[in-house]
Protein backbone atom coordinates (compact mmCIF):
# COMPACT_ATOMS: atom_id res chain seq x y z
CA UNK A 1 0.00 0.00 0.00
CA UNK A 2 3.10 2.07 -0.13
CA UNK A 3 2.58 4.02 -3.42
CA UNK A 4 -1.33 4.23 -2.56
CA UNK A 5 -2.72 7.73 -2.07
CA UNK A 6 -4.51 6.76 1.09
CA UNK A 7 -3.31 5.07 3.62
CA UNK A 8 -4.43 1.68 5.51
CA UNK A 9 -5.89 3.98 8.68
CA UNK A 10 -7.78 6.19 6.24
CA UNK A 11 -9.31 3.98 4.33
CA UNK A 12 -11.09 2.17 7.22
CA UNK A 13 -11.91 5.20 8.43
CA UNK A 14 -13.58 6.35 5.34
CA UNK A 15 -15.18 2.77 4.90
CA UNK A 16 -15.76 1.23 8.55
CA UNK A 17 -19.23 3.28 8.34
CA UNK A 18 -20.45 2.67 4.30
CA UNK A 19 -23.05 0.36 3.96
CA UNK A 20 -22.33 -2.79 1.28
CA UNK A 21 -21.49 -1.43 -2.33
CA UNK A 22 -22.36 2.11 -1.26
CA UNK A 23 -18.87 3.75 -2.98
CA UNK A 24 -17.43 7.11 -1.66
CA UNK A 25 -15.15 8.78 -3.65
CA UNK A 26 -12.11 10.95 -2.42
CA UNK A 27 -10.94 13.47 -4.43
CA UNK A 28 -6.88 14.58 -3.97
CA UNK A 29 -6.27 17.93 -5.84
CA UNK A 30 -2.78 18.36 -4.33
CA UNK A 31 -2.01 14.97 -5.07
CA UNK A 32 -3.61 14.90 -8.56
CA UNK A 33 -5.64 11.33 -7.35
CA UNK A 34 -9.42 10.20 -7.34
CA UNK A 35 -9.71 7.50 -4.99
CA UNK A 36 -13.01 4.90 -5.41
CA UNK A 37 -13.54 2.94 -2.22
CA UNK A 38 -16.63 0.45 -2.25
CA UNK A 39 -17.13 -2.03 0.46
CA UNK A 40 -18.19 -5.89 -1.14
CA UNK A 41 -18.22 -9.60 -0.27
CA UNK A 42 -14.87 -11.10 0.38
CA UNK A 43 -15.06 -13.48 -2.63
CA UNK A 44 -14.67 -10.49 -5.00
CA UNK A 45 -12.15 -8.39 -3.17
CA UNK A 46 -9.95 -11.85 -3.23
CA UNK A 47 -10.76 -12.18 -7.55
CA UNK A 48 -9.96 -8.65 -7.72
CA UNK A 49 -6.63 -8.50 -5.48
CA UNK A 50 -5.42 -11.72 -7.47
CA UNK A 51 -6.29 -10.60 -10.77
CA UNK A 52 -3.01 -9.22 -12.50
CA UNK A 53 -5.25 -7.40 -15.13
CA UNK A 54 -8.06 -5.68 -14.66
CA UNK A 55 -11.04 -4.22 -17.32
CA UNK A 56 -12.18 -1.01 -16.78
CA UNK A 57 -15.44 0.86 -17.96
CA UNK A 58 -16.30 4.23 -17.79
CA UNK A 59 -19.91 5.05 -18.92
CA UNK A 60 -21.53 8.49 -18.33
CA UNK A 61 -25.14 8.30 -16.64
CA UNK A 62 -27.00 10.98 -17.50
CA UNK A 63 -29.34 10.92 -14.93
CA UNK A 64 -27.00 11.19 -12.10
CA UNK A 65 -24.48 13.36 -13.74
CA UNK A 66 -21.60 10.85 -13.49
CA UNK A 67 -19.19 8.78 -15.01
CA UNK A 68 -20.13 5.14 -13.23
CA UNK A 69 -16.88 3.35 -13.16
CA UNK A 70 -16.92 0.03 -13.75
CA UNK A 71 -13.60 -2.76 -12.36
CA UNK A 72 -13.60 -6.10 -12.98
CA UNK A 73 -11.21 -9.08 -12.72
CA UNK A 74 -9.93 -10.30 -15.89
CA UNK A 75 -11.22 -13.94 -16.68
CA UNK A 76 -12.68 -16.24 -19.43
CA UNK A 77 -16.07 -14.80 -18.35
CA UNK A 78 -15.11 -11.42 -19.17
CA UNK A 79 -14.43 -12.41 -22.76
CA UNK A 80 -17.48 -14.60 -23.12
CA UNK A 81 -19.92 -12.89 -21.74
CA UNK A 82 -18.82 -8.98 -20.22
CA UNK A 83 -21.99 -8.43 -18.24
CA UNK A 84 -22.38 -11.46 -16.43
CA UNK A 85 -18.52 -10.57 -15.68
CA UNK A 86 -19.22 -7.44 -13.87
CA UNK A 87 -22.21 -8.54 -12.40
CA UNK A 88 -20.41 -11.94 -10.36
CA UNK A 89 -17.15 -10.28 -9.96
CA UNK A 90 -17.07 -6.69 -10.56
CA UNK A 91 -17.44 -3.39 -8.56
CA UNK A 92 -18.59 -0.10 -9.50
CA UNK A 93 -18.57 3.32 -8.17
CA UNK A 94 -19.95 7.13 -9.13
CA UNK A 95 -17.92 9.84 -9.80
CA UNK A 96 -19.84 13.00 -9.44
CA UNK A 97 -19.35 15.27 -12.60
CA UNK A 98 -21.29 18.40 -10.43
CA UNK A 99 -18.21 19.30 -8.30
CA UNK A 100 -15.56 21.09 -10.42
CA UNK A 101 -12.58 19.32 -8.63
CA UNK A 102 -13.60 15.61 -9.45
CA UNK A 103 -14.21 17.63 -13.26
CA UNK A 104 -10.62 19.07 -13.54
CA UNK A 105 -8.96 15.75 -11.84
CA UNK A 106 -10.86 13.43 -14.80
CA UNK A 107 -9.47 15.55 -17.52
CA UNK A 108 -5.99 15.87 -15.82
CA UNK A 109 -6.50 11.68 -15.78
CA UNK A 110 -7.09 11.77 -19.87
CA UNK A 111 -4.15 13.61 -20.26
CA UNK A 112 -1.94 11.57 -17.82
CA UNK A 113 -1.57 14.12 -15.34
CA UNK A 114 -3.75 12.82 -12.70
CA UNK A 115 -4.78 9.19 -11.75
CA UNK A 116 -7.41 6.89 -10.42
CA UNK A 117 -7.11 4.57 -7.81
CA UNK A 118 -9.73 2.07 -7.07
CA UNK A 119 -10.07 0.73 -3.17
CA UNK A 120 -11.79 -2.72 -3.19
CA UNK A 121 -12.83 -3.59 0.59
CA UNK A 122 -14.17 -7.04 2.07
CA UNK A 123 -17.45 -6.09 4.31
CA UNK A 124 -15.50 -7.70 7.47
CA UNK A 125 -12.37 -5.27 6.43
CA UNK A 126 -10.06 -8.41 6.16
CA UNK A 127 -8.98 -7.78 2.42
CA UNK A 128 -8.47 -4.89 0.63
CA UNK A 129 -7.80 -4.64 -3.22
CA UNK A 130 -6.04 -1.15 -4.39
CA UNK A 131 -5.64 -1.11 -8.49
CA UNK A 132 -4.57 1.84 -10.31
CA UNK A 133 -7.16 2.25 -13.32
CA UNK A 134 -6.83 4.51 -16.30
CA UNK A 135 -3.43 4.02 -17.11
CA UNK A 136 -3.08 2.72 -20.25
CA UNK A 137 -3.73 4.70 -23.61
CA UNK A 138 -6.91 2.33 -24.74
CA UNK A 139 -8.78 2.84 -20.97
CA UNK A 140 -8.24 6.24 -21.07
CA UNK A 141 -9.71 6.55 -24.56
CA UNK A 142 -12.57 5.20 -23.14
CA UNK A 143 -12.54 7.51 -20.49
CA UNK A 144 -12.50 10.23 -22.67
CA UNK A 145 -15.26 9.35 -24.81
CA UNK A 146 -17.22 8.79 -21.77
CA UNK A 147 -16.22 12.83 -20.88
CA UNK A 148 -17.34 13.88 -24.35
CA UNK A 149 -20.56 12.15 -23.76
CA UNK A 150 -20.97 14.35 -20.47
CA UNK A 151 -19.97 17.38 -22.59
CA UNK A 152 -16.96 18.33 -20.23
CA UNK A 153 -14.31 17.37 -22.83
CA UNK A 154 -13.42 18.17 -26.27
Amino acid sequence: MSDANLSLHEVLNYIKERELNIPLTVADEENKVISLLVKTDKQRVIKIKNSKRVSVEAIYTENLNGITIIMAPMTTDLLVNTNYAYEVNGVAALIDLNGEQNVELLKKVVDGNARIEFYVISEDLSEISIKPIFNSELSKAGLKRSLIAANIYS
